[in-house]
Formats: C-alpha cells, structure tokens, sequence
C-alpha cells in the first residue's frame, strides 16, 4: 500500500508539474547543496487539498532537496500507510528531518517509534488532533491552531455577523478528537456568554461509509435547508470535515445563512463555492481574499461569512519548510515562539498571526477573523 500511495503521489505531482506545461519547471539554482534530506508527509488530494497544491509548488522549486511522500490520512495504528511510509523513510540516513503537514490520528506513536529509530532526526508536526501535549514529548517543534481562542473567535465573529444560532457539523470519530473536543467546548461555553443557542449536528462520516463522499455531501445539502427551516437565516453553519466545507459554503450562499471559517481556517476553502478559480494561483492567500471580497459583495451573503486572511494550512508547512531546511544546512538553530511568530508571520500573506507557547513547548497560533 505504501508504494501505491508513494507512487501514486508522484505520478499526480509530474502530471501537475509537467501535464500543463510546454517545458518542465526549472529548479532552484541558487540553493546550496543540502547536507541532508527533507521529507514533508502530506494526506491525498481529496482530504488535504491545499497542502496538497503547496506540495506541487515545492516540487517545482526545490526539486529533490524535499522528499514528499503520501499516506492515507485515514487509515492509522499498527497498519496505517503514514507509520510504514515514515518508519521506512526513517530508514534513509540521508533524511535529516521530518514534518508531519497535518497531525492526523496515529501520528503520536508514528513520531514515538521514529524516535526512537532515529535519535538524531529533526521531526515537526502540525495540528495535532490527538493533542499537543502527548505529540510534544516526541516532536521537537509542534505548531497547532490555538483551538480554545480559536472557537471563542468564531463565536465573536458570529457575532458582529448578528448570528442568532451556532450549528456545529461533526460526527463521531472527529468529536473523539481532543482537539477537536477542545474546539467544540470552547464554542459551546462561548455561545452560553454571546446568549447564542448552540446546537451540535451530526453529519456523516464519508470515511466510515466506504469513502462515500458525496453522500456526506448530499447530507450536508439536505440538512442546511433543514436548518434554514428551524432556525432561520441568522444561523452561523461550521463543519469539521474539509471533504464537504464547498458544499457547505455553496448551501450558505443559495440559503443566505451564515458561516464562519473551516475546521483549519482559510479562505481557499470556500474560494471555488464563490466562484474564485484557484487554477493561476491555488495557494496564494492575498490573491483569493480579494477576489472573495468581491464575490462575496456581490452575493446575498455581504457581512455573512468570515475566515482567515490566509491558509493556516499552507502557512504552516510553508513555514516548516523554512525552519527544516535551515536545520538540515547548518545542523542547529536556536527555536522559540519570537523566531516561530516572525517565521511564520512572514508567510501569512498580511495577516497577523499570534504565538504562543504552551505548556508543553508547542505553539499555538490564532489570527483574526475577517468578515467578507
């Protein structure tokens, strides 16, 4: 399985380098050579789509300095794709470290047992569901979305809007989550003190129905008329699931509702239910916020959707591209939330982001919402 998703990546990757194109992509020419390897582990095209996109564009600049190698997202534990592709990548002396674009379930006893194989490996890990403190006694940078300040923010944003009603979409195995149980505490007690009434819905799971996903996507179509129905166009509409939040952006705009953000806030992921093509520029935060403001202008929705002046997804593993490969070229560097901030601060497109360390060590990042 893991040649398969391995090669099946790279065959997407030189199609979408080379497929479109009259000559292939020249490399970076100014970069030194590397005294090691970089390997990003990133999830399919369809769970992860926007690191996804960013990992095509590393291809095209760094060409092989950065290893960047598939798994299945959803399929975790003793026979999960992602800790045989990493314990295997492990294997390789020349790889120097590892970042983990999103912390899906399993990738704690993943890290652990890498760990364990290769002390001297430099690993990071973004957004962790299973929490940070446990991923953060194996990882040596941890980057998460702050998801307590995270869903007091929504709540606030929903506010301003003049939302009279929070939906917050989930099902099971995300609620299982610690963060994703975090969020939803945070955005529960929040809407007590805003005097929102919150209600939580359960929509389905595509990865429990053999991959269904456009039945999850039909639910999530049917159910927002239901919800139009009861609670009325003031209802803020939220989801934890990226695989239907187009659907859900695009139910928004036909019903006039409300929503704020993704479960990882960006604003390409509404981009393509407001007709904003991500063909030219498919990760370029600034690119899509404007044309968003205008689309969105123009639409029934004005004042009624609000998200992030940038992709958390894209900028993180952009910023750990960054940190990992100073850290292979010059074997240490001194890491704190003063240089995570200004690092990632410089691939936020303008927005500004906040940093702050944990407990733990792992910092926890927040931004602020804009209402288009």
């Amino acid at each position: 399985m893991k040649k398969i998703l391995s090669l099946v990546l790279a065959t997407a990757l030189l199609l979408c380098l080379f497929g479109c194109n009259d000559k292939p992509a020249e490399t970076k020419d100014e970069t030194p050579v590397l005294k090691g390897k970089v390997a990003l582990f990133i999830g399919s095209q369809e769970s992860d789509k926007e690191t996804f996109s960013k990992s095509v564009e590393f291809a095209k600049e760094y060409g092989n300095e950065i290893m960047i190698l598939g798994y299945d997202p959803y399929e975790s534990g003793q026979n999960g794709t992602m800790e045989k592709v990493a314990l295997s990548t492990a294997d390789d002396p020349e790889v120097k470290a590892m970042i983990f674009s999103n912390g899906v379930d399993g990738t704690e006893d993943t890290v652990k047992q890498v760990r364990e194989k290769r002390s001297d490996m430099f690993i990071m890990v973004c957004n962790p569901v299973e929490g940070v403190d446990e991923v953060s006694r194996y990882a040596d940078v941890v980057i998460s979305l702050d998801f307590t300040e995270f869903g007091k923010s929504m709540v606030e944003a929903s506010k301003s809007m003049g939302a009279e009603n929070f939906v917050f979409y989930s099902f099971n195995r995300h609620i299982a989550y610690p963060a994703v149980r975090q969020l939803r505490t945070a955005v529960e007690e929040a809407c007590k003190e805003s005097e929102m009434t919150f209600k939580l819905a359960t929509s389905v799971d595509a990865y429990e129905k053999s991959r269904d996903v456009e039945t999850a996507k039909l639910y999530i179509t049917e159910d927002v008329t239901r919800k139009d129905n009861k609670f009325g166009k003031n209802t803020v509409l939220f989801s934890t699931d990226s695989l239907v939040q187009s659907t859900l952006a695009t139910e928004v705009k036909e019903h006039g509702m409300m929503m704020v953000s993704s479960f990882l806030p960006s604003p390409l992921a509404v981009a393509e239910a407001f007709s904003v093509s991500l063909l030219e520029k498919p990760t370029d935060s600034a690119y899509v916020m404007e044309e968003l403001k205008k689309n969105v202008a123009d639409s029934a929705v004005s004042g009624r959707v609000a998200t992030w002046g940038c992709s958390l997804p894209v900028l993180m593993i952009e910023s750990c591209i960054d940190l990992a490969l100073d850290i292979v070229e010059d074997g240490e560097k001194e890491i704190n939330a003063e240089g995570i901030s200004e690092l990632l601060n410089t691939y936020s497109y303008g927005a500004k982001i906040a940093v702050k360390e944990a407990e733990c060590g792992a910092y926890l990042v927040t931004s602020d919402f804009i209402i288009l």
